[in-house]
């Protein structure tokens, strides 16, 4: 479904460029969104990577639950991580 999606959308990059988009519009939800259908087609894709550890990280810095951002943070680390592969 992923990959029909992407297709449909243009391609990975064109949907990469769209979350990058969303970052720059201060929509980290979406940006996350947008990479993760790029990484569910393409799991080592470093790009979507990175974008989705952007993200998670604005939505760490935007929450005022400690545990909350302690798990956005975990997951931001984890696709840093991913993106360096």
């Amino acid at each position: 479904f992923a990959r029909a999606l992407l297709e449909t959308a243009g391609g990975a990059d064109t949907v990469l460029k769209r979350a990058d988009q969303a970052l720059a519009a201060s929509q980290p939800q979406l940006a996350l969104e947008l990479a993760s259908v790029v990484l569910r087609a393409e799991p080592s894709r470093r790009e979507a990577h990175t974008t989705s550890a952007k993200a998670l990280q604005g939505l760490a810095e935007a929450s005022s639950n400690t545990i909350e951002r302690n798990l956005y943070r975990a997951a931001a680390w984890a696709h840093r991580r991913s993106a360096e592969r």
